[in-house]
């Protein structure tokens, strides 16, 4: 009866892998620069949707109760915007303002990552027809920053912490302050990551649906469409192998990203190959 012990010890270690996997403690460090870039991101979006408060939450603005709820019936839509008289719509906002720079600074933050979730949410669900990608990914991220518990690090937490690690220990020289490895840490990090794997991965799936990402022609198809333009680039109607192997390029890449992101020796390659086209979709 040897195979028993030697299926017992296989999915022992396959229990073990995946416990590891998803819990095995991680120093919080990439959630604490994500809590510092999303909690900014967040910040900016509510001041850009406070630029027209009535025209976005107002009963009679571009989006009312009644339009939204009519185009999105089959869709639960939470949002205390939906709750907040025209006239307090600026004192609200206002007071958002506060959680939210707390969260980014990292100040109460199992609290106020919490509340800059919420307000980022409550944004988004009552003028769903003005959202965009932003809306959505740093919704996606700040419910993962929640998680893992993301004021372990780049914070005025993790600073108050320290300080009174060393007021305890001012006379112990042999003492030096260390940031927490946790399990939820690793959690909210894996949960990041897989879910970016799954957005890239249907990315790609749907493009496939389109000619223009079949015959090559959908990066030029954006390139000449003035409304999206930041810098004229029809020049490239001069050298159409150009955006041609753009857009296979732009497919290869999202298709392959949730198998090869996981490779250490392509990893770095993968990472590069995305910041470009990111950063030619920013600039260009």
């Amino acid at each position: 009866m040897k195979w028993i012990g030697s299926v017992r010890d296989a999915v022992g270690r396959l229990v073990d892998a995946w416990t590891g996997f998803w819990f095995a403690p991680e120093d919080p460090l990439s959630l604490g620069v994500l809590r510092v870039l999303v909690g900014g991101m967040m910040l900016y979006s509510h001041l850009v949707w406070g630029i027209n408060r009535e025209g976005f939450f107002g009963p009679d603005g571009w989006q009312s109760a009644e339009a939204v709820q009519e185009f999105c019936a089959e869709d639960w839509l939470p949002s205390f915007w939906w709750y907040v008289p025209v006239e307090q719509l600026r004192l609200v906002r206002i007071l958002c303002l506060i959680p939210l720079l707390m969260f980014a600074i990292g100040l109460w933050t199992p609290m106020t990552s919490v509340l800059a979730l919420v307000i980022t949410i409550s944004n988004s669900n009552r003028a769903p027809l003005a959202n965009y990608g932003l809306d959505q990914l740093i919704s996606v991220l700040g419910l993962y920053l929640v998680i893992g518990g993301s004021g372990s690090r780049f914070s005025l937490d993790a600073w108050r912490r320290r300080r009174r690690f060393e007021r305890r220990l001012d006379r112990d020289y042999h003492s030096v302050w260390q940031p927490p490895r946790t399990s939820r840490a690793r959690l909210g990090t894996r949960l990041i990551q897989i879910h970016f794997c799954i957005i890239y991965f249907f990315a790609g799936m749907s493009k496939l649906q389109g000619d223009a990402w079949w015959n090559g022609e959908a990066v030029w198809m954006a390139f000449a469409n003035k409304e999206y333009q930041s810098i004229d680039m029809t020049w490239l109607a001069r050298y159409p192998w150009v955006f041609q192997l753009a857009t296979h390029a732009t497919i290869y890449w999202e298709l392959s990203f949730p198998f090869v992101i996981w490779n250490r020796t392509l990893r770095p390659y993968v990472l590069l190959l995305g910041i470009g086209m990111h950063a030619g979709i920013g600039l260009c």
